[in-house]
């Protein structure tokens, strides 16, 4: 008796084993994030090319463009709320302050707006200053351009507060670092890292290497870079030493973005890249057919990017598969953004000079087909079949509606076709419900069932060629 224990033991664990695999594999997750097949909800045009990158913020997004235009939409409603106009090209995209929206144009002119109604509540002009990048401290803001110099200013009034003036010209934007001791920390174009205090004030500067290529990105005390040299590196800013360095082949084209252990980039010549974090370690890539140079979206467990193209794709985070894409028809100018239940995307005709602000969201829809044509007989069978997009684990319920009854012939269940031998004559519709845990949709289809079915008259088959006890026919016969 003893020698079967280990036997029923064994037994018992494989049937445990096997009913955790199955409700685990019946309990799997609704998803989350962009699902695809996505479609269009709407659009909205506004003049000229956006500029920059848009922001978002308490439902609405804020974008500027190449004819001199800020505008705010609201995502709820997808309308156009309100637009200011400048004289001069913007030189970036617009930013969120603690004091409102702010806006600068390529002659150095600062505009500080009303984030409801687009008023203006100053502007400020800095002399002799070319701007080409804006960052917010949301309670400041930093101007910068291809020269050595950096301004910060005051979000409320537009007064200036310091100015610093660095070794060598900037090779992109200033960094605004919160880790600790908030810094802020410039790249120059003769490799080194700058750091400053928000006072304006140096802490310290180092050799970093070649010259930053895009952009930087930090995370707790690292900090994330690509350079001329084709490399990616990780710098410490505690110890002030570069961490890691990794070749990658190409340039990187925006900023490192982190996600956990790992961290996601893309060069200028279509290369997505996923790496350790802490060790540099390239854990998988991926080629895209297009130039990069917008950044992503990191959603739930996909990489959503848009290139210059049409195309808008999806990867999954922990392989870097595709996971889905959407073709928009335009060619997309900017950065995909993700604001639930919805993808908003730029695109720009450049033969009209018009932009157009793109909302995505789940194609969610059901199809019903037959595998009959009405009108049918009695007792004949008939196969209705339901096509589904966009559910997840869908349950489909089949109902007959006729003389002004509906009757639930098929209860919910993972079968999509319902077969119906009807029984009476008359005039009936169809209707499939699909559900899952999250949306529903319905169709529908009318049916006639008669004693005696319309028939089709037998269609004439012309012969093929002349055979025993055949002739041909002459033309007009």
């Amino acid at each position: 008796m003893k020698k079967s224990i280990p036997v029923v033991a064994a037994l018992v664990v494989s049937l445990v084993s096997a009913s955790c695999s199955l409700w685990s594999r019946g309990a799997r997750a609704y998803p989350r994030g962009v699902v695809f097949p996505l479609k269009e909800a709407a659009s909205l045009e506004y003049g000229g090319e956006m500029v920059g990158s848009p922001v978002t913020e308490a439902g609405r997004l804020y974008l500027a463009t190449s004819q001199g235009l800020i505008c705010a939409f609201d995502i709820t409603s997808k309308k156009l709320v309100w637009q200011y106009v400048v004289l001069a090209p913007l030189a970036s995209g617009p930013v969120l302050a603690a004091d409102g929206l702010l806006a600068a144009d390529s002659r150095g002119h600062l505009y500080g707006l009303d984030k409801g109604d687009g008023r203006l509540r100053w502007d400020k002009e800095v002399k002799e200053f070319e701007v080409s990048w804006l960052v917010s401290g949301r309670d400041r803001v930093y101007l910068a351009g291809k020269g050595n110099l950096v301004l910060s200013l005051a979000s409320s009034d537009g007064s200036e507060l310091w100015r610093f003036q660095a070794k060598a010209a900037l090779a992109g934007p200033p960094l605004q670092w919160n880790g600790g001791s908030p810094r802020l920390l410039l790249f120059t174009e003769d490799g080194a890292l700058q750091s400053l205090t928000l006072e304006g004030k140096p802490d310290f500067a180092v050799r970093s290497g070649k010259t930053l290529s895009g952009e930087a990105s930090a995370e707790g005390k690292l900090v994330f870079f690509g350079s001329l040299d084709r490399t990616i590196q990780c710098f410490d800013l505690a110890s002030r030493k570069t961490r890691w360095k990794v070749r990658l082949g190409g340039l990187t084209s925006c900023a490192p973005v982190v996600r956990g252990g790992h961290l996601y980039l893309w060069t200028a010549y279509g290369v997505l890249f996923c790496l350790n974090k802490s060790n540099g370690h390239i854990l998988w890539w991926t080629s895209i057919a297009s130039r990069l140079p917008f950044s992503p979206a990191l959603v739930e467990d996909k990489i959503i990017i848009s290139v210059s193209s049409p195309r808008l794709e999806s990867f999954s985070l922990e392989t870097g598969r595709e996971a889905g894409a959407f073709d928009t028809g335009r060619e997309l100018k900017g950065p995909p953004l993700w604001l639930e239940p919805l993808v908003l995307v730029n695109a720009y005709d450049p033969t009209t000079d018009k932009g157009r602000l793109v909302f995505l969201q789940k194609d969610v829809g059901i199809r019903l087909d037959s595998s009959k044509k009405t009108p049918q007989g009695l007792a004949d069978e008939i196969v209705f079949m339901a096509k589904s997009s966009g559910f997840f684990q869908p349950k489909f319920e089949f109902y007959l509606i006729g003389e002004g009854r509906e009757e639930s012939v098929q209860k919910p269940s993972e079968q999509d076709y319902w077969s119906w031998y009807p029984d009476r004559e008359g005039d009936f519709i169809i209707k499939v419900r699909v559900t899952d845990a999250g949306e529903k949709a319905e169709a529908e289809m009318s049916f006639r069932i008669s004693a005696d079915p319309a028939k089709k008259p037998p269609v004439h088959k012309e012969p093929i060629g002349p055979g025993p006890n055949t002739h041909s026919q002459g033309e007009g016969r």
